[in-house]
């Protein structure tokens, strides 16, 4: 999607074939399961499912113009990597211009692969950016409890070594790590205190991470040009020449 552009529900313009427009969406849904770039763009356009407008069919136009210049690119699994999990999590506050609700986005992976991802809106108004964000650690840490129990049952994972999430806000990890914080997020909503019980019991571990560096980034907002082909090559999402010997090149 284009970085500056903003689609709400009323754009004051004519109305779409509502028909078309859920199919189109609908199969652009079945693919986010394995193109984790497309999550975000995904996300928004299915907002619009019940009364579509020109402007979101263009957008659904241009992600169908996009994944057919992209058809050869495939999620890249490594043979003999480090098997160990880890994720990333981020939110864009108040990205949303109708409601200003923060948009939540994490990815976990194994090695240097994908292995589950999510966009999605936050059910509540954030009052700060370290909130925004402290919800989404909390989404993702619920997300990795999950897949460590997994895991586990699979046998390849060990319990007693604590999955690391990385995030990019230091407020919100300091509210994690810090209780004296409490008196000043009464407004934070109980549920989301639940991760420092799990980063006391050693399930997670937080740790920051340059922005730069934050692959989840692409699934909270709309990225320029250089920034998303950057973090699509870190998730692993390469272009696959089919009858050519594979080359990786690095991102």
């Amino acid at each position: 999607m284009d970085e500056k552009e903003q689609l709400e529900p009323d754009m004051l313009a004519p109305p779409t074939d509502q028909a078309l427009y859920q199919r189109m969406v609908g199969k652009l849904i079945l693919l986010t399961p394995t193109r984790p770039d497309i999550a975000y763009a995904v996300r928004i356009v299915s907002r619009f499912m019940s009364k579509p407008q020109e402007p979101h069919a263009r957008a659904v136009k241009h992600l169908y113009r996009y994944l057919r210049g992209t058809t050869d690119f495939a999620l890249l699994y490594r043979r003999g990597e480090d098997l160990t999990l880890h994720g990333f999590t981020d939110a864009d506050w108040a990205g949303d211009t109708h409601d200003r609700k923060s948009t939540t986005g994490y990815i976990f992976m194994i090695g240097s692969s994908p292995i589950t991802w999510n966009s999605k809106k936050q059910p509540t108004i954030a009052l700060s950016s370290t909130e925004s964000e402290y919800m989404a650690i909390t989404e993702g840490t619920k997300e990795a409890l999950w897949l460590r129990s997994l895991l586990e049952e699979l046998r390849m994972s060990d319990p007693k070594v604590p999955t690391i999430i990385y995030g990019d806000n230091q407020g919100s990890l300091n509210l994690a790590h810090n209780p004296i914080y409490h008196a000043r997020t009464k407004h934070i909503e109980v549920k989301h205190h639940f991760i420092r019980e799990k980063v006391s019991a050693g399930q997670v571990k937080l740790e920051y991470i340059p922005t730069s560096e934050q692959l989840a980034d692409i699934m909270t907002k709309a990225l320029g040009r250089i920034a998303f082909e950057r973090l699509r090559c870190q998730l692993g999402l390469v272009r696959i020449e089919p009858h050519q010997p594979f080359e990786l090149t690095p991102c």
